[in-house]
């Protein structure tokens, strides 16, 4: 087993973010160096159902858990690209949430004895944190999932616990963007008639879709101020230095999963 740097890991980190610094949650999103992870999941993959050796997974998620101190707990899902959310104020499913065999997308969480994990190698990890009430959660969405709306369902759920919209803050991290995310001529049509013809882009006799502006105008229909939306200017198509399924699928390769995990402050 060789050695992991979790500083090589972090590709971005709340202490960088003009908004979130300033909050006691504290989270970090982590890229493909330095992690002890063999070809072709090369690097610090947090991912075991990729195919990875499952001990070099857990080294590289216990290097990356040393960035958030000691004993607290790690929280994950079974990711099914659902708009469905787990619920970890809930003591009934942490148990199952420590173990990562509930299938949702999303975790919701108010214990700063947790750290809360999504893995993603293009669709858009997401936070949603209030700072007034003290809870966040973290989100996977990919096409299914922006197509869902897990986005107003995390805000919903935040809501029946009451917390206001007015007081939400969201970061976007990296994903695969308008650049470099092709969708075929049909599911393009289904999505143009859904939710408009504004997402969809043609350039050089490609069709590309706009996962981020449709989640832009999300928040901005439920009420989320836009000084409060963060959206991390990183393509995973582009940046060699982040996992990315698109990339590895054309050169028919398998790929690891990056993550975001947060943590509230004791």
């Amino acid at each position: 087993m060789g050695h992991c740097d979790a500083l090589d890991s972090i590709f971005y980190t709340s202490t960088q973010s003009p908004i979130f610094s300033h909050f006691p949650i504290d989270f970090v999103q982590t890229c493909a160096l330095g992690g002890v992870s063999q070809a072709p999941f090369t690097g610090c993959n947090l991912a075991y159902h990729t195919g990875d050796l499952a001990e070099s997974v857990t080294t590289n998620r216990k290097h990356i858990l040393r960035y958030f101190g000691e004993n607290k707990q790690l929280l994950w899902c079974d990711q099914i690209h659902s708009a469905h959310i787990a619920d970890a104020t809930d003591p009934n499913i942490i148990h199952s949430l420590a173990a990562g065999t509930i299938q949702a997308d999303g975790i919701i969480c108010a214990s700063p004895s947790h750290i809360a994990l999504i893995m993603v190698a293009d669709c858009n990890p997401i936070i949603i944190y209030s700072p007034q009430d003290n809870i966040f959660a973290l989100l996977h969405a990919g096409r299914a999932g922006v197509c869902g709306q897990i986005l107003t369902k995390g805000v919903e759920a935040l809501a029946q616990k009451g917390v206001d919209s007015r007081d939400m803050y969201v970061f976007i991290g990296s994903s695969i963007r308008v650049c470099c995310y092709e969708i075929s001529p049909s599911l393009a049509r289904q999505i143009a008639s859904a939710f408009g013809e504004k997402y969809i882009h043609t350039r050089n006799g490609s069709t590309t879709l706009d996962l981020v502006a449709m989640l832009q105008d999300e928040c901005n229909a439920l009420g989320i101020d836009k000084k409060h939306l963060e959206i991390l200017d990183s393509c995973t198509a582009c940046d060699e230095r982040l996992f990315s399924y698109r990339r590895a699928s054309k050169a028919q390769a398998q790929t690891g999963r990056f993550g975001i995990l947060a943590s509230l402050r004791h």
